[in-house]
Parts: structure tokens; sequence; C-alpha cells
């Protein structure tokens, strides 16, 4: 299965809510790698029912259990894939504060869902929380919602539509002389 890299953003209402909130998830994170490594490791294993194995691995990883939301097992879903995507984080995921914003920046399965995650951030005290993947990143709906937010630009001296025009016509047309011309 391939991988994208993901991004969450989270607003505190101030520079020390970021920063705790940030100190707590990083743990919270470490246990949740932990727990998808051993979701891995046990999710074929046929000796216990998969209710058996989901309360498993929430016993053995409290903070994950008790702070990140996952789905509920399903008894017709004997290799636990109910998991799948809702417990997406690495080993070498980064965390950082600037200002009063959490910036995390991880590469995961590719399908993943990192909502369990932006509703861990809101739990924590984040007025607001956004996250996106790079598999469904468009710059150019970055850059034309930052468009939208910026004032019109107002230049004086702007060139001539008609002398841009006859440019483009005399290039047409061949006539490289006549566009050349001031």
């Amino acid at each position: 299965m391939g991988e994208a890299t993901y991004y969450l953003l989270a607003e505190f209402e101030t520079e020390e809510d970021a920063k705790e909130a940030g100190e707590f998830a990083g743990l919270v994170f470490e246990e949740l790698f932990k727990f998808q490594n051993e979701w891995q490791k046990i999710r074929d294993d046929r000796r216990f029912s998969v209710e058996e194995r989901h309360k498993m691995l929430l016993k053995k990883f409290p903070l994950v259990a008790k702070y990140i939301r996952l789905p509920r097992p399903c008894r017709d879903d004997p290799n636990m894939n109910y998991l799948a995507g809702h417990c997406e984080i690495s080993d070498c995921y980064s965390l950082y504060i600037q200002g009063k914003y959490l910036k995390l920046v991880d590469e995961v399965w590719h399908l993943a869902s990192w909502d369990n995650i932006a509703e861990f951030f809101c739990r924590l005290g984040a007025k607001r929380v956004v996250w996106e993947s790079d598999e469904y990143f468009d710059y150019f709906e970055l850059l034309e919602s930052r468009l939208n937010e910026i004032e019109e630009i107002n230049v004086k001296n702007k060139f001539s539509k008609s002398e841009i025009r006859k440019i483009l016509l005399a290039h047409k047309i061949g006539r490289k002389e006549d566009a050349n011309a001031k």
C-alpha cells in the first residue's frame, strides 16, 4: 500500500495552550504508534476473537483507549480492518508549535483519516483544527483561496490591451517586426 504526507493545523487560544497540547499529544502519539504496530501483529491471530483482540489492544495502550476515538470492532471483520486508517501515526511524525498554532506532519497510509486526531486536538482545547493529505492536495485550490483573501491590486500604467492584442495578432500571422515595434 502507498503512503502520503498528512498535515494538521490546530489553533489554540494561546501559545502556552498549544505547547501544553503538543507535549501531551507527543505522549499519546508515541503510544498510538505502538498501538498500530501491535494491531498489525495481532490482527490475523485467530486464537482470540476480534472483540478480545480489540480489548487487549485498549488495555495495553490506555492513553489511546482514553483519548483517541477508534471504531468499534466488527465481528464479521476477522482481520480487524475496521482500524485501518484510524490509528495512523508513524514514529517519524513532526509536531511543532508556531505561536498559538500546533502543526503536525506525518507520512502514513494513503487512505487514512485524521478526523479522530483532529477531534483529539479539539478536546485538548483547540479552537479550530484542519487536516489535509497531499494525495488530495491541489496547489491551485490553495492559491485560489488565497486570492479570495487579498484585496485587488490597483496598478498604475497597466499594459494597453490594444497593444497586447496587436502584438499577439502580429505573432499569429508571422509579422515579428510588427510585434517588436513600440
